[in-house]
């Protein structure tokens, strides 16, 4: 079953890339692409350097743990991934802000979506890590249908422009946000550990 569910993973993932560039090459022009492109590469240049490979370490760390032992390595890994994306995040921002790459309001909407886009990541590596493959394959499937759907009313409301693809994104994101949480309520745990 897991092996059958694992399948459509990659399925999911190239249809989501695919039809997100189908519909992006045609409502935007060649330079608001480009744009997109730049801002959509920031994003997961961050979220791979600051990654620090913690979603392939919770598949060693938290199997055959009971469950209270793996909710407090979860809550540990969320803070050190937290703090590493937003401190690299920080370095980029200047760099992209002193070189006039993007507006500040453009570094605002790539914050929000590097917030939301954490915890859907981390969530999404948990799923895998707690063998929760039917939860992953549903989220990530919610997570691509949402972002090309509120990519395409963005582009539409703002007559085809980078605001309008980058407010979608970021809005998508944080749907997909409240659903990760909701997928993984037994295992997010909100008291304070020490």
């Amino acid at each position: 079953e897991h092996l059958s569910l694992s399948a459509i993973l990659p399925l999911i993932r190239f249809s989501y890339g695919f039809g997100l560039a189908a519909l992006l090459s045609k409502q935007l022009s060649v330079e608001t692409y480009g744009s997109w492109s730049l801002f959509i590469s920031m994003i997961g240049l961050v979220l791979t350097f600051a990654s620090l490979n913690l979603g392939y370490a919770s598949n060693v760390l938290l199997p055959g743990k009971d469950i209270q032992q793996q909710k407090r390595d979860i809550y540990s890994i969320s803070i050190t991934k937290a703090c590493a994306t937003i401190t690299l995040f920080l370095g980029f921002a200047c760099y992209l802000w002193f070189n006039n790459v993007f507006p500040t309001s453009i570094l605002g909407l790539m914050f929000a979506a590097l917030t939301f886009k954490i915890v859907n990541d981390l969530c999404f590596g948990l799923c895998r890590a707690l063998l929760l493959i039917g939860r992953q394959v549903l989220f990530l499937f919610v997570e691509s249908a949402l972002i090309i759907i509120a990519i395409l009313v963005g582009c539409y409301y703002f007559d085809g422009g980078l605001d309008g693809a980058i407010n979608g994104f970021v809005i998508a994101e944080l749907l997909s946000m409240i659903l990760a949480v909701y997928l993984l309520k037994d295992y997010l745990e909100y008291s304070r550990f020490d």
